[in-house]
């Protein structure tokens, strides 16, 4: 999915994680843990890159503060599962011609 940017070519979540920057102490192991490159640190605080979490939730299980938390995405950002394999196959073109 990282590797030849196909986001939501597998799974996708309605869900992001957010920091907490008050609780974080930048110790850098929820980088470790997140798959999708969407935590950096700046200022010795996590950032999220909403564009890059897939809302998987395995930083925040590393997390030893709980800065980290998901939240649900807006109504504009959810995404409706395809109703069936057509229209999958559908979107699959879709998004690769763009």
């Amino acid at each position: 999915m990282i590797e030849y940017d196909s986001k939501d070519s597998i799974a996708s979540s309605d869900f992001y994680a957010v920091v907490n920057t008050e609780e974080c102490t930048g110790c850098e192991t929820c980088l470790e843990r997140c798959h999708f490159d969407a935590l950096t640190m700046k200022n010795d605080v996590c950032q999220v890159d909403i564009s890059h979490c897939y809302g998987c939730g395995l930083c925040i299980t590393e997390c030893p503060t709980e800065a980290l938390s998901l939240v649900q995405k807006s109504e504009e950002e959810l995404t409706a599962p395809p109703l069936d394999d057509i229209e999958w196959r559908e979107r699959r073109i879709k998004a690769r011609m763009n």
